[in-house]
């Protein structure tokens, strides 16, 4: 099991949708669950806590297998746009 903060970065242009990899992990396979979400009292240099508490409500996470050490964290945002940066949470089993 794994836990972990990544950083989301939407870019400087409004998108609706962003992604990152986490490496670093070990054990992962295709049956790992992963899971990444949003925490909202964390903000970053470009988001408030207010905005991550929006991304939560309005952002839709999706973790892919990479590789035995990588996941892939895909965020689709369900309404809006989004810039900047944003702490994801994740945890695998």
């Amino acid at each position: 099991m794994a836990v972990g903060t990544a950083t989301l970065n939407f870019g400087t242009t409004p998108t609706d949708s962003a992604s990152v990899v986490v490496s670093g992990l070990s054990g992962l396979s295709v049956a790992t669950h992963k899971e990444a979400f949003v925490q909202s009292d964390d903000s970053t240099v470009d988001n408030t806590a207010l905005q991550h508490r929006q991304l939560a409500y309005y952002g839709r996470f999706t973790c892919e297998y990479t590789s035995a050490t990588s996941m892939t964290i895909n965020c689709d945002l369900t309404f809006g746009n989004a810039t900047g940066t944003f702490t994801i949470h994740y945890v695998t089993a």
